[in-house]
């Protein structure tokens, strides 16, 4: 069955005591027939954001706004693949560390879309 994932809103979760970027991702995954709306907590670790080039301390929203471009490419894998398996309501929170990200930004920033209204295609 062919379903869309949309992302339809980032939120950042303002800095806190914790060294890590904090998001919550709203999106919805779609059919022919339904539609269902779900958020995410997201954690990017400051180790992360550093390597690849962002602070991970900004109050202001706008500053995360290519790092959202990048996490958003994670993020997508990793809830297609528990669409597939059947798991997209048992989603807690989704974590970039330096264990399972590479060091080096594996992407061109200025040619990735921007995240609001994203939406990705796959079949289950």
């Amino acid at each position: 069955m062919k379903r869309i994932l949309t992302f339809n809103e980032v939120t950042l979760i303002p800095p806190s005591s914790r060294a890590v970027a904090q998001f919550i991702y709203h999106y919805s995954i779609s059919d022919e027939n339904t539609k269902e709306e779900f958020y995410i907590p997201v954690v990017v670790s400051d180790v992360v954001c550093m390597s690849w080039g962002f602070q991970f301390h900004s109050p202001n929203p706008e500053y995360y706004h290519n790092l959202n471009k990048v996490v958003v490419q994670y993020l997508s894998d990793y809830i297609i693949q528990q669409a597939w398996y059947g798991k997209v309501h048992d989603l807690e929170e989704f974590k970039l560390f330096s264990e399972n990200t590479p060091q080096d930004i594996p992407y061109r920033v200025e040619e990735l879309p921007e995240v609001e209204n994203l939406s990705f295609e796959f079949t289950v």
